[in-house]
């Protein structure tokens, strides 16, 4: 059963670890925060819409909640007008593989700080597949054990730099996972965060596995499993048991997309995939990093 929230306008109720929300204001500064806060605790937030949304009051919803990344000329994947949402299509950004599924990720890998939510719209939506999953590695790690919390607390991953830059290869290129992201090497090179910066040169080669979520506070994995070489001084059998872990049913919900939907995912504590595709479907996505 649903339920209304305290000013009994936006209607919110719980689906697997995150939250439906419906009747929202996309101006409101309050629900803005509402939203923030829901995002940060279940994960992802699932905005569902029975019309269009312009894309003035995405962004406007998106700047009331922290920093919206606004990409430069050189990225010509954007929504004419707004250089705040890149257009996510089969030969757009994001593209993914051929079949049109892309891999576990999320917008902090390998940094840091970088976009801590991902905003995903469905403006275009005659496909059939082409869900997206999303994770939970804050509840993962909150259902160890004390011990085990222990253990986790203390291990550190061992990542794999991009090395996609001006004066980088085809073979580069080529071996890189940025290639299912960016269509080109221009794009990849002048790609911002919300904070206007390179994420390349935020790119960090270790981190730790276990870090604390900038909104409530909680303790979760930050395990962007596709970029680790390695958990130092711990055997590769030991990184596949948490890969295992933090990807079992119980820590991972598939959303099918409705047309118009608009998904709103935690970059913290949570990775995001795509199931592969046939048909048109372009989704609008845009960065979003707290104040």
């Amino acid at each position: 059963m649903g339920e209304y929230n305290k000013d009994n306008i936006m209607k919110v109720r719980r689906i697997s670890f995150g939250y439906e929300i419906s009747d929202i204001d996309y101006n409101s500064p309050h629900h803005a925060n509402f939203i923030k806060e829901k995002v940060g605790d279940g994960r992802f937030v699932v905005i569902k819409n029975t019309s269009p949304v312009h894309p003035e009051h995405l962004v406007s919803l998106y700047r009331n909640i922290g920093m919206i990344a606004k990409q430069p000329e050189q990225v010509k994947s954007v929504v004419e007008g707004y250089r705040e949402i890149c257009r996510v299509h089969s030969k757009g950004m994001f593209h993914g593989r051929v079949d049109g599924s892309l891999g576990w990720h999320n917008a902090m890998m390998m940094r840091p700080k970088g976009d801590q939510i991902i905003a995903m719209y469905m403006n275009k939506n005659n496909c059939i597949g082409g869900d997206t999953g999303f994770t939970d590695a804050q509840s993962a790690y909150q259902d160890l054990t004390d011990d085990q919390k222990e253990f986790w607390s203390n291990q550190t991953a061992h990542y794999v730099i991009d090395n996609i830059h001006k004066n980088s290869t085809d073979e580069d290129w080529k071996n890189s996972h940025v290639r299912h992201v960016f269509n080109n090497r221009i794009e990849a090179n002048h790609f911002v965060d919300a904070d206007g910066t390179d994420p390349k040169i935020k790119q960090v080669e270790y981190q730790p596995i276990v870090t604390k979520h900038p909104v409530n506070n909680k303790l979760g994995f930050y395990f962007p499993y596709p970029v680790v070489k390695g958990i130092v001084n711990q055997s590769d059998d030991v990184m596949l048991k948490l890969r295992q872990y933090v990807l079992s049913e119980k820590y991972v919900y598939y959303h099918k997309w409705d047309l118009y939907d608009l998904v709103l995912s935690d970059q913290v504590h949570s990775l995001h995939a795509r199931t592969s595709y046939n048909g048109e479907r372009e989704l609008w996505r845009s960065g979003i990093m707290y104040k």
